[in-house]
């Protein structure tokens, strides 16, 4: 078995603290104009999400993606950054739960050599 490690960036765990970061592998197209495929992004779960962040989500349908969030009044809007024309905006007007999980703010990414 291999494996694939990457180093979490010091500037990153002295400002956030390692217990407060998640890294994701990026298996998917979403962001893809600004993030590449299998990229690692890292992830802080309590930072509070400004209109235009990328953000990490869990959907039931996928494992997780990376979409900009935008939040007005009761609705979000969630934007992709891709080359596929097939991604296209989600929106959900109350986030439930069931629909849809916030992972966090996307704060940094690294790819592996």
């Amino acid at each position: 078995m291999s494996a694939n490690y990457t180093a979490v960036p010091a500037e990153l765990t002295n400002r956030y603290g390692i217990e407060n970061l998640i890294a994701l592998r990026l298996n998917d197209d979403y962001m893809n104009r600004e993030i590449p495929e299998h990229t690692i992004a890292f992830i802080n779960p309590p930072a509070a999400i400004i209109n235009g962040d990328i953000v990490a989500l869990a959907f039931p349908e996928r494992s997780h993606a990376l979409l900009r969030g935008y939040h007005e009044n009761a609705t979000w809007l969630f934007e992709p950054s891709s080359y596929n024309v097939l991604n296209t905006n989600l929106a959900y007007s109350n986030l439930d739960h069931q629909q849809i999980l916030f992972l966090g703010k996307v704060i940094g990414f690294t790819q592996i050599l």
